[in-house]
């Protein structure tokens, strides 16, 4: 990350505290008929009469939820108040998007490929600037839908507190480099059966004791084992958040590794950062997983 880019990202996020948040954008309620279902998403169109293809934000919410409510948690699109993409909401039958491999999971999958061709044929969307946004149970989705076939026009993948399925450590082959960031706001457990991690060998991401859906995607892209030599630290000035920002290197696109630590607590006591100022920035800025995710899209183009 470089010190300019640090700079833009404090300066944006110094004059958002003191902006005057904007209204929320009318949404759209969408409906189409998939696999003999009736599925239903928010659409959300800023500036809806603009005539270019836009990019489309996918985002899909946790368990036991909608479209509607992770668009008021998340708050992404006052995040991304002067950019003008198109977000998409979609719903899971019954607030439950299927965990493992099978019918329902190739349903809804299908869905999110009919939905967002759908777009495409509408002539709304670039169909080059399709990102997809997943919360919790939301984010394993997320990677499957990518590892099913969106992946060929997906530019970006963002998960959030997300565990990939099981299935897919062994089945999963994206067609083409797919830039991720996977935020987790709670520490991983040391046991890596427990965590989803997985061990490496060979000199590229094949395995590096990282989360799998890391590992998968870091590889898929090329990247070297070992992320960069000196994580970025960046600390919320709000809530004392913390949070380490691993960007991986040799990559053919971006794989970034976020894990956010809300107790407080010194950068270079939690993450073991030398103590050699040098070596590491510590910035304050805002930390959240929304605030972070937009980042990383918006350098992708969304």
């Amino acid at each position: 990350m470089s010190p300019n880019w640090v700079v833009k990202l404090v300066a944006a996020t110094v004059c958002a505290a003191f902006a005057v948040p904007p209204a929320p954008a009318a949404a759209a309620r969408l409906t189409i008929n998939a696999a003999g279902l009736k599925r239903t998403a928010l659409i959300v169109e800023r500036d809806p009469l603009k005539l270019t293809r836009r990019p489309l934000v996918i985002v899909l919410h946790g368990a036991n939820s909608n479209g509607a409510r992770v668009r008021r948690r998340l708050g992404l699109e006052s995040i991304a108040s002067s950019a003008k993409p198109i977000f998409l909401y979609p719903d899971a039958i019954h607030g439950h998007w299927p965990v493992v491999a099978g019918e329902e999971a190739e349903r809804d999958v299908a869905m999110l490929r009919d939905m967002t061709a759908r777009l495409v044929r509408q002539g709304l969307v670039n169909s080059r600037l399709i990102f997809v946004v997943g919360d919790s149970t939301g984010g394993a989705m997320a990677i499957r839908a990518v590892c099913s076939g969106l992946g060929q026009s997906i530019a970006g993948l963002a998960t959030i507190n997300a565990t990939m399925p099981a299935d897919l450590t062994a089945t999963c082959a994206t067609v083409q480099p797919v830039a991720y960031i996977a935020v987790d706001a709670e520490a991983r457990s040391q046991n890596p059966a427990a965590s989803g991690e997985v061990a490496v060998t060979g000199a590229k991401i094949e395995a590096a004791g990282l989360p799998a859906a890391v590992a998968l995607f870091g590889k898929s892209a090329g990247c070297t084992v070992e992320p960069s030599p000196a994580p970025m630290v960046v600390v919320d000035p709000r809530t004392r958040d913390v949070a380490s920002i691993e960007r991986f290197l040799g990559c053919k696109a971006p794989v970034e590794r976020v894990r956010i630590i809300g107790d407080g607590k010194a950068p270079s006591v939690k993450f073991g950062a030398s103590n050699d100022r040098a070596s590491r920035r510590v910035e304050k800025i805002n930390v959240d997983a929304a605030h972070l995710v937009w980042a990383f899209l918006k350098k992708l183009g969304a």
